[in-house]
């Protein structure tokens, strides 16, 4: 079986430019493990790829959720676990769980 990946959510980001998770339809299985929770990615104004955030394999759950906030941008995965995302580098703190 295949999958089809697809824009779950997306929100506006500084300087024009557009924050995207990704989701997965079709058999999750098949997704490759270096897709599979990086499925945050920074585009620019043009539609260009500015960063694609870094996979940790399978063994985490991929991100379903994104949040501007006074404190910053924080996205959430499927397991509950809230992170600031740092939008210069695609970097990631874990902040707490959240259901």
């Amino acid at each position: 079986m295949t999958y089809t990946k697809y824009a779950l959510n997306q929100i506006a980001a500084p300087g024009g430019n557009k924050l995207v998770i990704y989701g997965f339809k079709g058999d999750s299985k098949s997704v490759p493990d270096d897709e599979y929770n990086s499925n945050v990615e920074l585009f620019d104004a043009n539609g260009h790829l500015l960063w694609k955030i870094l996979s940790k394999g399978k063994s985490y759950s991929n991100f379903v959720g994104i949040n501007n906030t006074p404190k910053g941008t924080e996205i959430i995965n499927f397991d509950g676990i809230a992170f600031r995302l740092d939008l210069m580098t695609g970097g990631i703190e874990a902040l707490d769980w959240r259901k």
